[in-house]
């Protein structure tokens, strides 16, 4: 039997009315029939020469041009529209490229370009608002240079002279549905795109007539829609109902940030229709989907959780691959890794909501909840195509151009449609030449402050776990105890009868805490021991080795229930942590993030000028808000041989911040790191990270489990922008900061914060002069050279500065931290 190179469900099968032609599929622009204001229904074209020529050329292997969306896609490793689904060749004409009419699956029309919004990814060939905003508009030399389609009014067109419009009156539908109904019995899928649907006067007429098709029962409904647009909820849900089933597709592509900005229209109003529809409706599969472009991109997490917040069936991706300047791999090129980083973030996120709602006992109430699956389409959804959007933006190719089209076109619609990007993308700075990333993070946005009793909710969660673990370790302890045989050996018949009951009611108690795999395997010893009785060799002993097969079953369900108790506790804990939220205050355009709940924290102060600037910030701050929350300060002590005054300077520093907030500062914690594994030692030794890093990382979990700390900060800044010795510096303080677990993280129990992890040292010194506090500034020190590579430091170890402790100990002047200072210092004009 002969096959197709190129088989495709759309081209072998299916039907497309686009703006006065008709082709294959959605997403081809090929004009295979040219139909004017109307033309025909598919019976007089659908085996025309156009039609022929374009499925024989992909049996032949041979990507027609206007396929070159899913040539591409295939090429670099994600799916194609080609995949949908299965193209069937039964009745298809090899020879000829002729499809009998039998073998019509597919069908989509567009009506008109009728649409009540005007969305920065389309274009005036399907939004008659894009029509009427460029009405008078007039290219100039930027839109030719960077060949803005969407401006010069060529996307999706043939050229500059073709000006066809999607027209289809209601009349010509109907006439098309009548078509359908006699010659086309196998028809099993019926799309409808626009414009707007649900704002068109065509579409429920339409779709009263297909009511009337002889396979209606196996129909398959699909159209895409705002909805956002004004419709009766009722009427819908009644056309619906004659069909075998029903799929709305809503382009939502924004998020509560972005929706009014990139797609025109409410967000209240899209919530209130999908409601209304949601309640007399439960039978209509609803999809959100982000069509995502650049812009979407540079909102993601909010996008995705935005639309899992509406309750639907399922949540899908697709990706934008034309005009190119909005392509979401210009994104990538623009900030690279930083983009991955927002994804991971959004993933993270996802997975946060996910188990939030697998800690609710109804979890049937979501639309997207799925039992078989145990798990929510919605966000495994957005997982998925996560992954192929991931895969799309490390393999697709763009230009510089791209990205400086995207600039202009971003600065012109803001122009035209009379909004402002700055205003909606919070991570961003769109300027007249660039697209600037900001390194501030938003905290309130990423965890909003939620007034509650963490301590109270952490005890909770925790006695929670634990009762249960109390519950089942009891029966843990006797099922472990339980006589082994080599310990049985010439037991009585009743001392067996007896240890075998004892393990069955154990087993009855433990039961409703087990997982399905254990219990079925306990119910086959059950069955085999039911079968064992009928015998004339039936023992006590069998019934108890019996009985012990089983206790196994149940001990190592129990092991394996505490330890997902563990997890379910970690993961219970972090989000306890997360849903306190952050209410956080912002001072010289840098956010700091801060929970007016903590009672206690800690900032690890080492006498040097960000730290110390850092805690300065914290309390000052809580004394201007009257915020009751204490402040231990934690030094970790080190390079006490080479470099001895480093401890009397973070003494110091220390006493001056206790004198000048006496009723903030708490205690003073030490902790001691050896010399021998200093990054001035060993330099860096595990993954970029030295050893007094390790260690004291380590030393802050154990410190805030001991003291019931809500966060620990840390006041690393990033490295200057200036040239630096390379050997001298902490390579991980090089890169950009951009994910927001660089700026703040849970660990155990508690927040990390590193509020500075963007900032350079020029700001830090600058807040010393703006605030006034330059006396506090040279109480701190940020050398870290020493004398054993000479220098005015040379002899000065530890043993010279016991006897003159008095003196002034000059600094290195050479070291990378004293190089920094002085840079810092310059660019202050010190």
């Amino acid at each position: 039997m002969p096959e197709s190179k190129l088989p495709c469900y759309y081209a072998h099968g299916g039907v497309n009315f686009k703006n006065g032609f008709a082709t294959t599929c959605p997403i081809s622009s090929a004009h295979l029939v040219e139909l004017g204001n109307f033309g025909g229904v598919p019976s007089e074209f659908l085996n025309s020469k156009g039609f022929r020529e374009y499925r024989l050329k992909l049996d032949r292997g041979e990507w027609p041009e206007h396929c070159h969306l899913c040539q591409t896609a295939e090429k670099e490793g994600t799916k194609s529209m080609r995949h949908d689904y299965k193209a069937d060749l039964t009745n298809y004409n090899f020879e000829t490229g002729e499809i009998d009419f039998s073998n019509l699956k597919h069908v989509e029309m567009r009506f008109s370009n009728s649409c009540n919004m005007a969305c920065l990814h389309c274009s005036e060939v399907y939004s008659s608002q894009w029509g009427s905003r460029l009405k008078n508009y007039v290219p100039d030399q930027d839109d030719w240079d960077f060949n803005l389609e969407q401006l010069l009014q060529t996307q999706h067109r043939e050229g500059p002279d073709d000006k066809k419009q999607i027209r289809l009156s209601k009349a010509d539908a109907l006439q098309i549905a009548d078509d359908l109904i006699k010659n086309f019995p196998n028809v099993e899928k019926i799309d409808f795109a626009g414009g707007e649907v649900l704002y068109q006067k065509q579409f429920f007429p339409v779709l009263e007539r297909l009511a009337q098709h002889p396979n209606a029962k196996n129909i398959y409904i699909f159209f895409h829609s705002n909805f956002n647009a004004p419709f009766k909820v009722d009427v819908l849900n009644d056309l619906l109902k004659p069909f075998g089933s029903s799929k709305i597709k809503i382009s939502v592509d924004a998020g509560t940030n972005i929706y009014s900005y990139f797609r025109d229209g409410d967000w209240d109003v899209l919530k209130d229709n999908l409601s209304k529809f949601k309640a007399i409706n439960k039978n209509t599969f609803l999809d959100t989907v982000c069509t995502t472009s650049i812009y979407q991109i540079l909102d993601i997490k909010n996008i995705l959780l935005s639309l899992c917040d509406l309750d639907v069936n399922e949540v899908s991706l697709s990706t934008v691959f034309t005009p190119r300047y909005i392509n979401p791999a210009v994104a990538y090129r623009m900030f690279g890794n930083s983009i991955f980083s927002d994804i991971h973030d959004t993933i993270d996120a996802l997975h946060r909501l996910k188990r939030k709602r697998r800690l609710e006992p109804n979890r049937d109430k979501y639309r997207s909840w799925r039992e078989r699956s145990e798990d929510f389409a919605d966000i495994e959804g957005c997982f998925k195509d996560l992954e192929h959007i991931k895969t799309y933006l490390l393999n697709h190719e763009t230009t510089e151009h791209d990205a400086e089209a995207f600039v202009v076109y971003a600065n012109k619609m803001d122009k035209l449609w009379k909004q402002q990007f700055n205003q909606f993308f919070k991570k961003y700075t769109l300027t007249p030449n660039a697209l600037l990333r900001n390194n501030n993070i938003d905290y309130n946005e990423m965890y909003p402050y939620n007034k509650t009793d963490i301590d109270k909710d952490i005890e909770t969660e925790i006695r929670s776990s634990n009762s249960k673990g109390d519950m089942l370790r009891q029966w843990y302890q006797k099922l472990i105890a339980m006589p082994m045989p080599e310990d049985v050996k010439g037991w009585e018949d009743k001392e067996l009868k007896d240890i075998a009951e004892e393990i069955s009611q154990i087993l009855k108690k433990v039961r409703p805490e087990m997982g399905p795999e254990s219990k079925a395997k306990i119910d086959e010893k059950l069955d085999m021991l039911d079968v064992l009785k009928t015998r004339p060799d039936y023992t006590a002993w069998k019934r108890y080795d019996n009985y012990l097969a089983q206790s196994r079953y149940a001990v190592m369900n129990i092991e394996e229930t505490f330890h997902k108790e563990k997890l379910k506790q970690e993961l219970g804990l972090k989000l306890a942590i997360h849903n306190a939220g952050f209410k956080q205050f912002t001072h010289d355009g840098l956010n700091i993030p801060f929970n007016p709940d903590w009672k206690r924290i800690a900032v690890n102060v080492s006498g040097g000028a960000d730290s110390c600037l850092l805690t300065y910030l914290l309390c000052k701050h809580i004394h201007e808000n009257n915020i009751d929350c204490k402040i231990d300060v934690i030094t970790h002590s080190r390079v006490w041989t080479i470099r001895p005054w480093a401890g009397p300077v973070s003494v110091n520093v220390y006493n001056a911040l206790k004198e000048k907030w006496p009723n903030i500062i708490g205690e003073r914690l030490v902790n001691y790191v050896p010399p021998e594994l200093e990054h001035s030692t060993l330099g860096n030794i595990v993954n970029d990270r030295s050893g007094d890093q390790i260690i004291v990382q380590s030393y802050n979990d154990f410190a805030a489990a001991q003291n019931n700390y809500s966060a620990i900060f840390n006041a690393t800044t990033k490295n200057p922008s200036m040239d630096v010795p390379a050997e001298d510096r902490m390579l991980n303080r090089d890169h950009n900061a951009f994910g927001f677990d660089e700026f703040a993280c849970i660990y155990n129990n508690y927040w990390q914060c590193m509020p500075f992890i963007a900032t350079e040292k020029d700001w830090v010194v600058k807040q010393y002069k703006d605030l006034g506090i330059l006396d506090l500034y040279t109480t701190t020190r940020s050398c870290e050279g020493d004398g054993r590579h000479g220098g005015p430091l040379l002899g000065k170890d530890y043993w010279w500065f016991k006897y003159n402790a008095d003196e002034p100990v000059e600094t290195c002047g050479k070291c990378f931290w004293c190089v920094e200072r002085k840079w810092a210092e310059d660019q202050n004009e010190f």
